[in-house]
């Protein structure tokens, strides 16, 4: 269900020490780096997404009946609903994990049904986190920057400022598995981060 927010440029909602309240946590961590890294740079991203009567069928049962939706820039869009009704599904078809049956998925006016999730500028954070569990907190994290081939420069520049950012500094050279669950959440949300995604 898509949720305009009233001032989109504004962080979600904090209790009256400055503290972001507690069911808005993670919410407000995405704002704040989105803010960071927009004030830093010091440029405005308008990324605008529609979805036009956007199906899906597994075989001849369809599970997702037609979607019509636009979120335009600076909004957050919540998607509620019970087990199986599709949520998870539809995001896959918004990245491009998952292949559309119908209908059309726009970012910034461009239909992308066919263009591969790498190209689409997005990033996911998986439920499980999906971390690499040879690999060091760095490397999860400069990975896929890695097989894009960006500059060496470029990947420490965007690594560093990620872990900065989510204060897992002290983090980088250890694994996942010597990590806490919440610090393996952040290095999820550090890892679609630095891809800079629109």
């Amino acid at each position: 269900i898509p949720r305009r927010a009233p001032q989109p440029r504004t962080l979600p909602p904090r209790d009256d020490d400055g503290e972001p309240r507690a069911i808005d946590a993670r919410l407000c961590l995405f704002a704040e780096i989105h803010h960071h890294r927009h004030r830093q740079h010091g440029t405005e991203v308008m990324t605008n997404l529609v979805l036009s009567n956007v199906k899906k069928n597994y075989g001849s049962v369809q599970v997702i009946h037609g979607i019509d939706m636009e979120v335009p820039s600076g909004d957050f869009c919540v998607f509620v609903g019970p087990s199986g009704c599709g949520k998870s599904t539809l995001l896959r078809m918004i990245s491009g994990l998952e292949d559309i049956t119908g209908g059309e998925v726009r970012i910034d006016g461009e239909v992308v049904n066919h263009v591969p999730a790498a190209q689409r500028g997005l990033a996911m954070v998986f439920q499980s986190y999906a971390l690499y569990p040879h690999m060091s907190v760095r490397k999860n994290l400069s990975f896929g920057l890695e097989n894009l081939n960006t500059p060496k420069a470029e990947i420490a520049r965007r690594v560093d400022e990620a872990a900065r950012m989510l204060q897992i500094e002290p983090l980088l050279d250890r694994r996942p598995g010597q990590l806490s669950g919440g610090q393996r959440q952040r290095v999820a949300i550090g890892r679609a981060v630095v891809r800079e995604p629109k």
